[in-house]
């Protein structure tokens, strides 16, 4: 029987640097720590694993379980802003750089879809949400353009749908 498992790429949190007293106020400093590191989680045996690091701590990024097992981690912002890496978490349990996206992106998402691929949809520059979209051919190792969405989006979900679902422009 396979044992579930849930993979948190990077991410971020909070770490307070200590408390000021200003008036009657206290004020408790906090500051975003963009994480390096992903999350194994077994929740049948409630235990959490810290992986190895990724090449670069990021947040924002989407993430996806390929056919063959790896798990990919797309985009995301980093301390030197949006970025397109791509990071390809082993069976071993080390990540291994895969080819960049053509276009930096945060807050896309990614979508397997049923023949291996990856869609990877909108997000954003730093700037403006992107219509873009790309699709990851994993057993290639190559990345195509897939268009441009009718609306710009980022921060949204996306998940392949029967086929019998007719498809009409809104």
């Amino acid at each position: 029987m396979d044992v579930l498992k849930v993979f948190f790429p990077g991410g971020k949190t909070v770490r307070r640097y200590g408390k000021y007293l200003i008036s009657t106020a206290v004020l408790l400093i906090s500051v975003w720590m963009i994480l390096l590191h992903a999350q194994v989680a077994g929740p049948q045996v409630n235990q959490w694993t810290v992986t190895p690091d990724m090449a670069m701590a990021r947040d924002a990024a989407c993430s996806v379980l390929l056919a063959d097992g790896r798990v990919m981690v797309a985009g995301g912002n980093s301390s030197s802003g949006v970025v397109a890496n791509v990071d390809l978490y082993t069976a071993s349990g080390v990540f291994a750089a895969g080819p960049s996206m053509l276009q930096p992106r945060a807050g896309a998402a990614c979508t397997l879809l049923q023949d291996g691929r990856v869609l990877v949809t909108g997000g954003t520059d730093g700037k403006v949400s992107l219509n873009s979209a790309e699709m990851f051919d994993p057993v290639a190792g190559t990345w195509t353009s897939a268009g441009t969405m009718n609306t710009a989006r980022s921060g949204h979900a996306a998940t392949v749908t029967a086929s019998q679902i007719p498809s009409k422009p809104i």
